[in-house]
């Protein structure tokens, strides 16, 4: 959990020198002074994905203080394909979840939800209870698999198929032209493929509504849309497959979005840095030379649990406070949101991110546990 973790940040430093929390609230207030006139169009910050309601709302309220604050996203790992692969499907980005206790058939497109994702544990829980046979109960789910090595759900399939991961997108293509739902090829140099597609697609023709088909995190986004188109196809929006708004309160493509602060940098656009969690100069796109870049900002900010790679090219490294050691909330995978509430006094005097934000605000002093219930 790395609460404990001896290698924490435990001091606010400023060119590696400690300093107080009041020092960098000081120099804070210092710099947005000068953007006031310019309505902030020289504040960059920069965070990792944001799913919290109270955070997006702070964003909000700043940039209304300041109307040309530019907000960036870069997460290394994250639902990226699945956020392009919706907006090709609908135009715009929507979270999918599923509902499997309703599910007859389900075909995973290299997708081990059984043992991944943030609701594999709801899945498993739901694929188990079609498996079971009860009193007057006979009937259980049928699982295809799809994938390019062995995983828990394979393991678990009913019928598997071993594909290069780079086919998986020819069997999306071959299955969604079987059903009618796509125009794609009929016949290819990979056998195996078409010769899986009859039977599945008419199993899956069958059971209308009381099917699913999954796309894995690690496929391109065409599948994902191919996915979507599938399941339409076949009735299973609202029932078996279950479209929500976006949990992530700014669901943008986040490398065009760290290339675009990247070309402020360039530019000498950026007159303060905000980098509120991740480790950018380490884990970004190696092509951006995010580390030379950074030190094109003025005034750079990093707040992180440890001081890492980004915090050496920063003149502020400011402790952050672990999750479990302050207020906050979250909305989980199907959208529900959950408080957070600390079980823990901060060991090391760290801030959170809804902490750092609410320093730009009108009111820079409120505890986060007023910003979470006042939100």
């Amino acid at each position: 959990l790395e609460l404990y973790d001896p290698d924490r940040s435990q001091t606010v430093l400023f060119d590696g020198e400690v300093r107080a929390w009041g020092d960098f609230f000081g120099a804070l207030r210092a710099a947005l002074a000068e953007q006031a006139a310019k309505k902030g169009a020289g504040i960059r910050i920069l965070t990792e994905t944001i799913t919290s309601p109270s955070v997006a709302d702070q964003i909000r309220q700043i940039r209304l203080l300041y109307p040309s604050l530019k907000w960036h996203q870069w997460e290394p790992a994250g639902p990226h394909s699945a956020r392009a692969g919706a907006s090709l499907a609908f135009g715009q980005p929507v979270n999918t979840h599923y509902d499997l206790s309703q599910a007859d058939v389900i075909v995973a497109l290299d997708s081990d939800f059984l043992a991944s994702g943030a609701a594999n544990l709801r899945y498993a829980r739901q694929f188990a209870s079609r498996r079971r046979v009860r009193e007057g109960t006979t009937a259980m789910n049928r699982l295809y698999v799809i994938e390019p090595m062995p995983t828990a759900t394979g393991s678990k399939a009913d019928h598997r198929l071993s594909l290069r991961a780079g086919d998986v997108e020819e069997f999306a293509w071959a299955l969604a032209t079987g059903l009618g739902a796509a125009n794609g090829p009929k016949s290819g140099d990979n056998a195996d493929i078409y010769k899986w597609i009859g039977p599945i697609a008419r199993d899956l023709e069958r059971h209308p509504g009381a099917s699913a088909v999954l796309a894995g995190e690690y496929q391109p986004p065409i599948v994902h849309a191919l996915a979507h188109v599938i399941n339409a196809s076949l009735g299973n929006a609202g029932k078996t497959v279950l479209y929500t708004d976006p949990i992530e309160a700014s669901p943008v493509d986040q490398l065009a979005s760290l290339q675009d602060l990247v070309k402020d940098l360039d530019a000498g656009a950026v007159d303060l840095l905000l980098i509120l969690g991740g480790n950018p100069a380490f884990n970004g796109p190696v092509e951006l030379g995010m580390r030379d870049r950074l030190e094109k900002a003025k005034l750079r900010v990093h707040l992180s649990l440890f001081n890492d790679e980004t915090s050496e090219f920063c003149q502020w490294h400011l402790p952050e406070a672990h999750y479990l050691e302050t207020w906050g909330d979250a909305r989980a995978f199907d959208g529900t949101v959950t408080i957070q509430q600390p079980l823990i006094e901060p060991l090391y005097g760290g801030r959170s991110v809804l902490q750092v934000l609410n320093m730009l605000t009108d009111k820079p002093l409120s505890a986060a546990y007023d910003v979470v219930k006042n939100y």
